[in-house]
């Protein structure tokens, strides 16, 4: 939770904010910003291990800095972690009788079987605000994650593979709240570039990184969201309004 606001639950379809994956529904973490964290700096740091060598290592720091009406937060997160070998059940028969001898021989010459794993997050908000009624926020978001496999199946072109995740966000907003009327109004801008990628790595080791043997990119999607939005606090019931 070091860096951590709030989280939504949005039950049923949101393709239109978040792609065309979101049909039956969204979990939209909220990340602190320059305006709702108060001035502080935070660093964390974690290093375990496991069965059959395996280790997870992360850290993460949050910053907040305010200099009259100008905040500034900035974040980040690394984790990188090597799962547990399970290379001598992989030989077995009880994993699979299917190319035994050969899958033998790959796992006795190549990269174990394990699974490791990395992910890395940064964001950067900027809030603006020379007066009480108008506020210029702008941000940026990037964060990657990479999951390693073994020998998954009983392939004989490569020995491993791995899938990469990506995003990266562009934002900015401009609020304008008027004196003679309670009404504010907000202009905001949303560009996401979302990336999947899919690499697989050749038999032949050369060391600790076999040369790669194909890479595709599974899905590769950008979202522009314009939004104009206009509230209306009345002061004759406890509720507000919104187009």
């Amino acid at each position: 939770s070091w860096n951590l606001d709030r989280v939504e639950i949005l039950k049923g379809p949101a393709s239109v904010l978040y792609g065309s994956e979101a049909f039956s529904g969204v979990i939209n973490i909220i990340t602190k910003d320059a305006e709702n964290s108060p001035e502080e700096t935070e660093l964390t740091g974690l290093v375990g291990g496991g069965d059959k060598s395996s280790w997870d290592a992360n850290g993460a720091f949050h910053a907040v800095a305010r200099r009259g009406p100008l905040d500034l937060a900035l974040g980040g997160y690394l984790d990188g972690g090597q799962g547990p070998d399970y290379s001598n059940f992989v030989k077995t028969g009880e994993y699979s009788q299917v190319n035994r001898e050969i899958r033998t021989y790959l796992l006795d010459h190549g990269n174990p079987y394990r699974d490791n794993d990395r992910s890395s997050k940064f964001n950067i908000d900027l809030a603006y605000s020379p007066s009480s009624r108008v506020q210029v926020k702008a941000g940026a978001l990037y964060w990657r994650t990479e999951t390693g496999a073994g020998l998954e199946q009983a392939q004989l072109s490569f020995t491993n593979g791995n899938v990469i995740v990506e995003q990266t966000h562009l934002y900015a907003s401009g609020e304008y709240r008027f004196a003679t009327v309670p009404v504010k109004s907000t202009l905001s801008y949303h560009f996401m570039l979302d990336n999947f990628w899919s690499r697989s790595q050749s038999t032949e080791s050369t060391g600790d990184l076999p040369p790669l043997l194909a890479a595709f990119n599974v899905e590769k999607s950008k979202l522009n969201v314009a939004n104009l939005q206009v509230d209306y606090f009345p002061s004759v019931i406890d509720n507000y309004f919104l187009a």
